[in-house]
Parts: C-alpha cells; sequence; structure tokens
C-alpha cells in the first residue's frame, strides 16, 4: 500500500490521504499512524481518497455505514 498526502483548499483546508492498495489489517497500522502524524501537525478535516479496490473492502465490512462517500473529489472537498 502506497500513502500520498495533499492539500486542497476549500472553504477550509483539506488535507486528502490518497491510498494506492489495499488498506487491510496487514497495512492498517501504516495508515493509521501516517493519519496520527497528519493530526499531530495539525491536520484537523481530512479526506481518505480510496481506490476502488480499498471501497470494496469498506462496503463489504460495513464501514460505508459510518462514513460519507463522494465518486467526486471536489465534491467531497466542498462538503467540508
Amino acid at each position: 500500500m502506497e500513502i500520498k498526502v495533499s492539500t486542497e483548499n476549500g472553504r477550509v483546508p483539506v488535507t486528502i490521504i490518497h491510498i494506492d492498495g489495499n488498506l487491510d489489517s496487514s497495512s492498517h497500522t501504516k495508515f493509521q499512524a501516517r493519519a496520527e502524524e497528519l493530526i499531530k501537525g495539525g491536520a484537523h478535516h481530512i479526506l481518505v481518497d480510496l481506490s476502488s479496490q480499498t471501497k470494496t473492502v469498506f462496503t463489504t465490512t460495513g464501514f460505508d455505514m459510518y462514513i460519507e462517500e463522494y465518486d467526486d473529489l471536489k465534491k467531497a472537498i466542498a462538503a467540508f
């Protein structure tokens, strides 16, 4: 799994975590450590850009019930 981070300015600065690959039980600690690092660094509004493979995992496990889902990155940023 590769994690890339970028920032977009909407109404507020949004930190975007781009995940390339699978987010699963063997890779979640890498994701969690990076997210915690960003939060400690001052990120307040975080958007996780999931690939279709990772999106499938969220849907299968039921996590999609707890997160808002957007098919368009600009719409997701505007939601903040």
